[in-house]
């Protein structure tokens, strides 16, 4: 009974810390698991940003990686970000009818890609959902389309600070890939 209890004990331990290292760049999506506090998934951009700082209080290293995801990698460019920060723009993804993926294990799909385009203003002024396939042949899963429909209501509703070119607003477009994560529990 005790090694039981040890068992559960340290199960419980590991997926609790998961869950708080997903904290940092993640949020909450959908209803929590009945018995527990913790959540059934959490969505993020699948970049180690720290989704609770603006632009100007990015560090270096958030700096470039945003760059990279943006794929905007010219040091004259400042790419759009979302005001007043990333978490304002992922909890526009939170909602409690969002589909489940069927098991119990960590998914990270990246099959979707957003083209986002960002006017001078910095409002969103259009976002295509493309599919990853090749030769177009693929269609998307249920859950993908959802997935990409909820990003393209919250990105058509997020502000972003407009992208730079040599200190001056410039319209932009970037590649949006779409990263999910549904935890065991």
């Amino acid at each position: 009974m005790r090694k039981l209890a040890r068992l559960f004990f340290l199960a419980a331990l590991l997926i609790t810390c998961r869950g708080m290292a997903a904290d940092q760049y993640t949020v909450t999506i959908g209803e929590p698991l009945p018995g527990t506090s913790l959540p059934r998934g959490r969505v993020g951009l699948g970049i180690a940003v720290n989704i609770d700082k603006s632009w100007d209080q990015l560090a270096e290293p958030d700096r470039a990686a945003w760059r990279a995801y943006t794929e905007m990698a010219d040091p004259d460019v400042t790419p759009p970000f979302p005001m007043p920060h990333i978490r304002s723009f992922l909890k526009k993804l939170d909602t409690y009818d969002f589909p489940r993926q069927t098991d119990d294990t960590i998914v990270h799909s990246e099959d979707v890609l957003l083209v986002v385009r960002v006017t001078e203003t910095g409002k969103v002024s259009q976002v295509e959902v493309m599919d990853a396939s090749k030769d177009g042949s693929r269609t998307m899963s249920h859950y993908e389309k959802t997935l990409a429909a909820r990003y393209v209501v919250a990105l058509l509703s997020t502000p972003f600070s407009p992208a730079l070119y040599k200190g001056q607003p410039a319209p932009s477009a970037f590649i949006m890939r779409i990263s999910h994560t549904t935890v065991t529990g």
